[in-house]
């Protein structure tokens, strides 16, 4: 395929708004999927005028179709990229870039459109600059849930394995349906599932995603699929549906496979509050300098976790402090979870991101996801509001209110 003419009747960079132009159908390619898939795809994972970066890869051969090894002996790759806000000039390039053996990516989050007029849109061949780094990020809009099953390394999957990981997302996605969340957009990626969550999140999320990946990781440990769980970086890559999927050589057993968009799911975003909930979950979070926060033997928390305390001497003191906390809620394995509205120790952060969490052992934890609440925990709870303590409780209401006098 050609590259295609820059379209000048492109929506506005950042222009969610603008009416996107009406192109013809694409015409079948000759052994790669066609275009139309890409951009069909593309209409449904992102909206118009949002900036994605592509970046295409293949090892890279000399003359005679050799290997050209770089340092260590390992293959080096040719890369190609494109940034645009205009999904047929991505889909043209991705269906191009397919067919010619790359593998093909884009960035899962829009960039900033400040990026659009750094790098040229006719052809890939200018020097590889750098890439879109997580600063470049406009926002979050999509939480991606990788679900692969164990094989060896630089394989594709086989049959079963690819059945294993969709198996596991089913599960997952039926558990989040159940506590509120709308349906995922649901992809094959070749050698897994993929499904993407959209959501309203700052690029710098303090770590929300990131542990509600580590949560759904814990939900079920030890089976043949697992959910990665190091995918929540802003400036993420997630291959192109509608592209070839070529992870090591193409067998009988383990085929080189098409990324499919299976099911658009919800256009629903997600509740910050149910991502925090989920969050929650986590099975370690980091409390402070070397502390370590987890379920340990029996549910006791270990480092910034309290004693062991009963469900009535909890409930004691959630009524009598905590008045106003949604909860408790049913946690994993007997567990229990309170969501607070306003975090005690920050009245500006009232968007219900504090927590308390007690194990089914009776280990007891509590915390903020905001950044500049790191370290709390329950032992800080605790002294908060004991007699003598560094301050009295504040009323949620009174704290909404100094909060929107300090803004």
């Amino acid at each position: 395929m050609t590259t295609p003419p820059p379209n000048n009747n492109a929506p506005a960079p950042g222009d969610a708004g603008a009416e996107e132009p009406v192109y013809p159908d694409f015409g079948p390619h000759a052994s790669e999927p066609v275009a139309q898939h890409v951009y069909d795809a593309l209409g449904l994972e992102t909206e118009t005028g949002e900036i994605r970066e592509l970046r295409c890869f293949r090892p890279l051969h000399d003359e005679n179709g050799e290997l050209v090894l770089g340092a260590g002996g390992r293959p080096q790759t040719e890369k190609w990229r494109w940034r645009a806000a205009d999904r047929y000039q991505l889909a043209c390039h991705a269906d191009e870039a397919s067919a010619l053996g790359f593998q093909v990516y884009r960035t899962l989050n829009p960039l900033q459109p400040e990026v659009l007029p750094n790098l040229p849109l006719d052809r890939p061949d200018q020097p590889w600059g750098p890439s879109a780094s997580a600063n470049d990020v406009l926002r979050r809009t999509h939480l991606f849930v990788d679900v692969e099953a164990e094989r060896p390394s630089g394989t594709s999957a086989t049959d079963e394995e690819v059945d294993a990981a969709r198996d596991l997302l089913d599960v997952l996605a039926v558990e989040l349906r159940a506590a509120g969340w709308p349906w995922p957009l649901r992809r094959s990626s070749g050698n897994g599932c993929h499904g993407l969550y959209r959501v309203d999140l700052p690029a710098d999320d303090g770590g929300l995603v990131e542990r509600a990946l580590a949560a759904l990781a814990a939900r079920h440990p030890g089976g043949p699929a697992k959910v990665d769980t190091t995918v929540a970086d802003a400036n993420r890559l997630i291959r192109l549906a509608g592209t070839v999927n070529r992870k090591g050589e193409a067998t009988a057993e383990r085929p080189h496979r098409l990324c499919t968009l299976n099911d658009p799911g919800d256009a629903v975003v997600v509740r910050t509050p149910l991502i925090a909930g989920l969050a929650a979950e986590a099975p370690t979070v980091v409390a402070g300098a070397g502390q370590t926060v987890g379920r340990g033997a029996g549910g006791a928390v270990r480092g910034g976790g309290g004693r062991p305390r009963t469900r009535a001497a909890l409930d004691r003191f959630m009524a009598t402090f905590l008045p106003d906390a949604d909860g408790p809620r049913p946690y994993r394995d007997g567990g229990r979870l309170w969501v607070l509205p306003v975090c005690p120790w920050n009245p500006l952060h009232d968007d219900r991101a504090a927590f308390v969490l007690q194990f089914a052992g009776g280990g007891v934890h509590a915390g903020c996801h905001h950044n500049g609440c790191s370290g709390r925990g329950w032992r800080d709870l605790e002294r908060l509001f004991a007699p003598g303590g560094p301050s009295a409780p504040v009323p949620p209401s009174v704290a909404r209110a100094n909060a929107r006098n300090r803004r």
